[in-house]
């Protein structure tokens, strides 16, 4: 009897090639695009971002495998760290072929895939880590996804209330998602998830100092804003009036600025000492609200 060797022939990568589209959507699409910025970073070009940001050579394969270890044998991934939105997922199992074809296939991804376009009003300065904050509102832009414009867009942890050319998202849960859908397959186009961070009160500033920092005494206005780490579009507050109240004697005034009187003594207040000042300020939304901010000097 004769036998017969059968060779069958399948339609799969050649020995050696890996499909990076593949890895990115089984990795890294749930918080990452090409091109734009979602829960993590926009990825395209990434590797140039590092290697021209000062980043020692291959820190970015051990970032993929896991941030932590990274973050503590490289300036460049701690800096990074340090400015992350959200923790990133560790992938120990990925090799460095495997991130290079991820990158590779992100660096083949024409501008065509910045479809959507959210504007929150907070994004991470050179890493376009996007936060929302609870209880703010958030003005957002939709575009289309892929041609299509005809779409529902579904919101968990939060409610989405339409304008007149924009949206107005409020995150409630400390997780929100928007989740579009095609309205007439009904297919889901894309998903957007966010983490969502508490909103710090507003500090009331004196010059450049704030509550239980020291002051300069030739400083002389009051401005009102949030935590430096907070990257918010600031929004106008104004200074309707103020208070100062030191060694037992009270001097008020109107407006941002400090009064002569006002002046004077603080050249009285000796090193070491505090000086309370309680201003009182209105916002955009109309309310009036005020706050207490003790300077040392």
């Amino acid at each position: 009897m004769k036998s017969v060797l059968l060779i069958l022939f399948f339609p799969f990568l050649s020995l050696g090639q890996l499909d990076g589209g593949a890895l990115f959507n089984a990795k890294c699409a749930n918080c990452h695009q090409p091109h734009m910025g979602g829960t993590g970073p926009k990825l395209f070009k990434v590797r140039d971002k590092w290697s021209t940001g000062g980043a020692e050579e291959g820190s970015i394969y051990n970032w993929v495998n896991n941030w932590q270890k990274a973050s503590k044998t490289d300036p460049y991934a701690l800096q990074i760290s340090n400015s992350k939105a959200v923790n990133m997922s560790l992938f120990p199992e990925l090799s460095k072929n495997d991130i290079d074809a991820i990158f590779d296939w992100v660096d083949e991804q024409p501008e065509e895939t910045k479809s959507v376009q959210i504007e929150v009003p907070v994004v991470f300065p050179d890493y376009e880590f996007n936060i929302l904050y609870r209880n703010y509102q958030n003005k957002v832009y939709f575009g289309s996804i892929n041609g299509v414009t005809d779409y529902e867009v579904k919101v968990e942890g939060g409610t989405l209330s339409k304008q007149s050319d924009y949206y107005i998202l409020t995150a409630t849960d400390r997780l929100l998602s928007l989740v579009f859908l095609d309205k007439t397959s009904g297919d889901t186009l894309l998903v957007k998830n966010y983490r969502c961070k508490v909103l710090p009160d507003l500090q009331v500033y004196l010059g450049s100092a704030t509550d239980g920092e020291k002051g300069d005494k030739s400083a002389r206005s009051f401005s009102i804003s949030y935590p430096p780490d907070v990257y918010l579009k600031m929004p106008d507050f104004k200074v309707v009036s103020w208070e100062m109240e030191y060694n037992g004697m009270v001097i008020k005034g109107t407006g941002s600025e400090l009064t002569t009187e006002a002046l004077l003594k603080i050249k009285e207040v000796k090193s070491g000492e505090n000086v309370v000042y309680i201003v009182t300020f209105s916002g955009p939304d109309g309310v009036v609200r005020k706050r207490a901010t003790n300077i040392l000097y």
